[in-house]
């Protein structure tokens, strides 16, 4: 390298040298409410859309009181902008002296709208977005302050829950009654795992309840996986019923498995009811 392109190297060096120095040396802007993300939660989750609920809290930094009057904000997905809202609040939000006030921005994602809107998301598990805008506030002496905001999140794509009914495990099985176990598997075919907390269900044969209660505690359903649950079931005939004893006299045993579950996820908690009736095979050991 020549002697003079040395030199010029040099001088840029120093030139973005000092031009970073000045920009780490320009304070942030201070803003008398401070805005921030406490945590993002899916609501009104379904196969047709979900819900995604950024709840903020906002902090007052001064030594008198501020109150939210009106908001914007935009949500972005990509570079496309997904969705716009401006409000005049009719009621403004008040945040204390020195204190803290949380406010709740939801937005709704419908599948449909996002395929359409959206171009290349279709398939994807969840999807990113940034909430974009600003929020005005005023002091006692109604001056307003606009306060920028700009988060990022995401959303699940929620593609439903469901549950089956597994054969049959019999230990004897007579005219009279039987000792047996069933095992319902519970589906989960999203590309996200859930936390099971808890199982309400209820198994039936026709009109004849023959088991029902609450697990707790199942463990994870994994991402498009299946969590199997076992319930023991001794069964008296004589007092369930003629057309029990009939159903598990067949090949098939007509079954009604529903109940709801209870789960954690990366988005909060969520509940999820399921109802599945088919025909189940029964199994029996090999010393029946």
């Amino acid at each position: 390298m020549s002697q003079s392109n040395v030199r010029l190297a040099t001088a840029l060096l120093f030139v973005l040298a000092a031009g970073a120095a000045a920009a780490a040396a320009v304070p942030a802007q201070k803003y008398d409410v401070e805005v921030a993300v406490r945590e993002r939660i899916a609501r009104e989750v379904s196969p047709q859309g979900v819900t995604l609920v950024f709840v903020l809290d906002l902090k007052n930094l001064t030594s008198s009181k501020r109150s939210l009057t009106r908001y914007d904000y935009r949500v972005i997905i990509g570079s496309i902008d997904y969705f716009r809202q401006e409000m005049d609040l009719e009621a403004a939000i008040p945040v204390p002296a020195k204190g803290e006030t949380t406010v709740a921005f939801p937005v709704r994602f419908t599948y449909d709208t996002l395929y359409t809107v959206i171009p290349g998301i279709r398939g994807r598990d969840r999807i990113a977005c940034n909430l974009v805008g600003g929020m005005v506030f005023q002091d006692e002496r109604r001056r307003e302050e606009r306060v920028p905001i700009a988060f990022s999140g995401e959303f699940p794509v929620f593609l439903g829950f469901d549950a089956k009914g597994l054969p049959f495990e019999a230990r004897s099985l007579s005219l009279g009654g039987g000792d047996l176990t069933f095992r319902g598997a519970l589906v989960n075919p999203n590309g996200f795992p859930l936390r099971i907390e808890s199982v309400a269900y209820k198994l039936s044969v026709g009109d004849k309840v023959l088991a029902e209660g609450t697990i707790r505690d199942a463990g994870p359903v994994e991402a498009r996986g299946e969590k199997t649950l076992a319930v023991d079931l001794l069964l008296d005939f004589w007092e369930i019923g003629k057309d029990v004893a009939e159903a598990f006299g067949s090949l098939l045993v007509p079954i009604r498995f529903q109940g709801q579950v209870e789960a954690a996820w990366e988005w909060g908690r969520i509940v999820l009811p399921f109802d599945r009736s088919e025909s189940v095979p029964v199994r029996k050991n090999q010393n029946q």
